[in-house]
């Protein structure tokens, strides 16, 4: 999401990227991936600070669509995989923020109802914290775990990285 240094109350947060990895939980193989940048349209310029913390440039999101846009086509997507008809799914995210404030924010923006398929969710970081009796001292949720290597940075890989912990 758009960010500021500092965090400031004021500011609105907008989604500029949406990322999901469809892992099969049998093979815990990678079956598919969805990965979309979102043109945020309160803060459309980001800030050094949000561009440095996840990667995504400028250019990126002048690029892409609108989050109501994206978000039509991560439904489009989940049809086609048929999520929730013949497949059943969890949806996994590296702490409570994406799902219980930003997605929550954002569509209260785009004025669209928050999306059913997302009203369920595991919080991946407080499950492992739990488990394994850790609290996060750093990015990621695998703090801890140094066998784990992270690749690339940390939003656009986000979602493999939580699919690698799964694997480990």
């Amino acid at each position: 999401a758009t960010c500021e240094e500092g965090n400031p109350p004021e500011f609105v947060h907008e989604i500029i990227e949406f990322p999901v990895v469809l892992l099969n939980t049998h093979t815990l193989e990678i079956e598919d991936t969805f990965q979309q940048y979102v043109r945020p349209e309160i803060n459309t310029q980001l800030s050094d600070f949000c561009i440095s913390l996840t990667g995504i440039t400028q250019d990126q999101v002048d690029r892409a669509d609108t989050f109501p846009q994206v978000l039509k086509k991560v439904i489009d997507w989940m049809k086609l995989k048929e999520l929730g008809t013949k497949y059943k799914y969890s949806l996994l995210t590296d702490g409570s923020w994406d799902m219980s404030k930003f997605l929550n924010i954002q569509c209260q923006l785009s004025r669209l109802k928050y999306p059913p398929f997302a009203k369920k969710w595991i919080n991946i970081r407080k499950s492992y914290g739990n488990f394994y009796k850790r609290k996060r001292k750093g990015p990621g949720v695998a703090t801890g775990k140094p066998q784990l290597v992270w690749e690339g940075n940390l939003t656009c890989d986000a979602s493999g990285r939580l699919c690698k912990l799964l694997g480990d």
